[in-house]
């Protein structure tokens, strides 16, 4: 399989986007990292926090896998949209009752300054002349959009650098199981007279016939026969690239590096001699090597 044929995204990724209009500044930065299943985590001024189950739905319409935080500003000037309301009954009834508690409490400084109320914030509040949502609404759609785009192209390119590593260890692995199957075709024989011939030693005394002894021989040696795990471990091997040239094919291909794993494993388990032995422990080195690489994947 060539580079350009891979169809794997990596969940790891940053993108952004940036829009202005008029009086607004919107900045919306995406980050993306590895994770199990999807998992959106979102910042939105109040202005737009009506909107943040339609941002989530377009991030599961582009990625299956990764957590997803999406953090959005928003800076405008407020002149020429908001004006100050101060509740002048309120001021007047606190000034009232400060004078009141002055009455009863002579020792205390009587004088009042229009100053003093500023600090008082419950005076105060912020009126809308206009919506503000609907208004910068279509703003923060291009600028999310823009940023999901760039974060799309960043999670594209991450996969692709994913190739070399990954193929590096697939083929090392094809490799060695190569190796490994040319020096097993002759272990069954070589296994079969070793044990006939340490069989005999043993059981000499007792009068064991040489049928019987062949029998014992040739189950014990079928027992260390490995050809059908090597078999199915080529065979994933063929099926990992395949998985590769589909889209959102992470989960999958951990799950066929376990069984990678799990057919190696039995392989050494069967392996009695040292260099068929070396050969599995670097497989499964090799394995993990690659299993390391698809945990990125989504």
């Amino acid at each position: 399989m060539e580079k350009n044929d891979l169809n794997i995204q990596s969940m790891t990724g940053f993108g952004r986007g940036v829009a202005e209009q008029n009086d607004f500044l919107c900045i919306c930065e995406i980050r993306s990292v590895n994770h199990r299943g999807l998992d959106v985590k979102i910042r939105l001024p109040k202005e737009l926090f009506s909107c943040e189950s339609e941002y989530i739905k377009k991030v599961q319409r582009l990625f299956s896998r990764g957590r997803v935080d999406i953090h959005m500003t928003l800076s405008h000037q407020l002149t020429n949209l908001k004006k100050i309301k101060f509740d002048s009954q309120a001021a007047a009834n606190l000034v009232d009752a400060l004078l009141a508690f002055r009455a009863v409490k002579p020792g205390l400084d009587a004088n009042i300054r229009i100053g003093d109320l500023l600090s008082i914030h419950e005076l105060f509040s912020v009126e809308d002349l206009t919506d503000l949502t609907e208004k910068i609404k279509p703003l923060a759609q291009t600028t999310i959009d823009l940023a999901l785009i760039d974060l799309l192209a960043a999670r594209e390119t991450e996969g692709k650098n994913l190739f070399l590593p990954i193929s590096e260890a697939l083929s090392s692995c094809k490799k060695m199981v190569a190796e490994l199957k040319v020096h097993v075709q002759e272990t069954p024989k070589q296994h079969h007279a070793y044990l006939l011939g340490r069989m005999r030693e043993l059981l000499a005394e007792h009068g064991l016939d040489d049928t019987r002894l062949a029998q014992e021989a040739a189950f014990l040696a079928d027992k260390s026969d490995v050809t059908e795990e090597i078999n199915r471990l080529l065979a994933h091997f063929d099926h990992f690239f395949s998985l590769c040239g589909s889209k959102s094919s992470g989960r999958k291909l951990d799950f066929l590096c376990q069984e990678m794993f799990r057919e190696a494993n039995t392989i050494g388990n069967k392996c009695a001699n040292a260099f068929a032995s070396h050969l599995v422990v670097e497989i499964k080195a090799e394995i993990e090597r690659l299993r390391e690489q698809v945990q990125n994947i989504e």
